[in-house]
């Protein structure tokens, strides 16, 4: 990686830049702001950005949910996942600042920290999904304006205060709660496997190798860059969240993994849906984790004990990963997959 980033930029993607990159969003989140819709980038931005390559801006912050690309191309910018409904206005705003107007939006996956803020990018943005992906953000729409209403909350400091940007952004889409439909979300250009024309083509590439973090994971290689947004089949020094209601499975993961390890070479930068810009070597990282997973509950499975005995475990491989609330969701995961294969105990 050091070939690719100056120093500063290797510095705000390494895991101890990557805390400052989060402590500075939040630092900077009280700043005032101007009235207008396009900020300067002087002034304090909501989400916090780092230009990967020229045109090529990543923005990395677990608070802002999963990680978010904003690129130039020559049918005009696209951004790749739009967080949190609440702060979606902010992210639309500062994403034209960066690479002018956004004419598509990408989501790797129909999670709320990834489509929330679908909404801010209007009816001139194409919006572009897996094809099972569609249905789960359409049946979305009460969860999302439910993300709206809690944003103050969420956003806020022990004051109570938030940031502007992200308040007038929020006023204004409760101004019209009662117009917002499950369309104003919904993705409108469905990648599958027959009748599919990517309107993207020649910028990016999208690759879907079945069920992994979900069954509607896209991975999204930006041909020109050498970079390879994974979405969440990748958390980088992080547990895993598994979805299963959402089409989950462990062994389907790591089959993607091995799929997206084969997309890079030595030079190609890997985003992860959380967690800091790294290289391929994340992805091996990944597998790692999921591959012990399997293996260890296999074991423990094969050895007679129960799911809520296995959901209490810890291995070597989970020690010093952040999102720990989410190592007992993917124990009771892999069990539940598992051991129909295995037999029950």
């Amino acid at each position: 990686m050091r070939n690719h980033f100056d120093e500063s930029q290797r510095l705000a993607l390494s895991r101890r830049g990557f805390l400052g990159v989060a402590g500075l969003t939040l630092a900077g989140a009280w700043a005032p702001a101007s009235g207008a819709r396009r900020r300067r980038r002087s002034e304090d931005p909501v989400f916090s950005w780092a230009e990967l390559r020229p045109g090529l801006f990543v923005s990395v912050s677990q608070r802002l949910g999963g990680n978010v690309v904003a690129s130039k191309s020559e049918r005009g910018g696209f951004v790749i996942d739009a967080s949190f409904a609440g702060v979606g206005p902010a992210l639309h705003a500062e994403a034209t600042d960066r690479v002018g107007s956004v004419t598509h939006l990408v989501n790797t996956h129909h999670h709320g920290d990834h489509t929330g803020g679908n909404v801010a990018f209007g009816a001139g943005v194409v919006r572009i999904a897996h094809e099972n992906a569609a249905p789960r953000i359409a049946e979305s729409r009460d969860r999302y304006l439910d993300q709206l209403r809690g944003t103050m909350r969420q956003f806020g400091n022990e004051r109570g205060e938030v940031n502007p940007a992200i308040q007038a952004g929020v006023e204004s889409l409760l101004a019209r709660e009662a117009e917002l439909k499950a369309d104003d979300w919904r993705p409108a250009v469905l990648v599958c496997r027959e009748h599919f024309k990517n309107p993207l083509e020649g910028e990016v590439t999208f690759h879907r190798f079945g069920p992994g973090h979900t069954d509607n994971d896209l991975l999204v290689m930006l041909d020109r860059h050498d970079v390879l947004h994974a979405g969440d089949l990748c958390f980088h020094g992080l547990h895993p969240f598994f979805d299963p209601p959402g089409g989950a499975s462990a062994r389907g993961w790591v089959a993607s993994i091995i799929k997206a390890r084969e997309l890079c070479g030595e030079k190609t930068v890997v985003i992860p849906g959380h967690g800091p810009v790294g290289d391929r070597a994340i992805l091996d990282a990944q597998r790692v984790y999921l591959e012990a997973l399997i293996e260890h509950v296999t074991r423990e499975i094969r050895a007679g004990k129960t799911r809520d005995e296995v959901v209490q475990m810890s291995w070597p491989f989970m020690d010093g990963l952040g999102f720990p609330q989410a190592r007992p969701r993917a124990l009771g995961a892999a069990y539940d997959e598992l051991v129909g294969e295995v037999g029950h105990p």
